[in-house]
């Protein structure tokens, strides 16, 4: 019974690398094909600017995934808190 109770009190930290996981697969597939842009957009004109941008918005989508998953974990600690 104990391995039991083990395996149901880290579930959420589990479920937490498993969302993050399934997160990343997208965000890993977007950021490949972002890659050739990223190599050729600085040579252009304006380029720079557009590239820092899709950089930007790369960075802003992989912290919002972390931290996402963060808020609720947080969350659900703070919430078995005794006040």
């Amino acid at each position: 019974m104990e391995s039991m109770l083990g395996i149901l009190s880290s579930l959420p930290r589990r479920q937490r690398v498993l969302i993050i996981a399934i997160a990343f697969i997208p965000m890993t597939l977007v950021t490949l094909c972002c890659a050739p842009a990223l190599i050729v957009l600085p040579f252009f004109p304006g380029g720079v600017d557009r590239t820092r941008t899709l950089i930007a918005a790369l960075v802003t989508w992989s912290r919002t995934i972390l931290l996402g998953s963060l808020d609720g974990h947080h969350s659900a600690r703070n919430a078995r808190r005794p006040n």
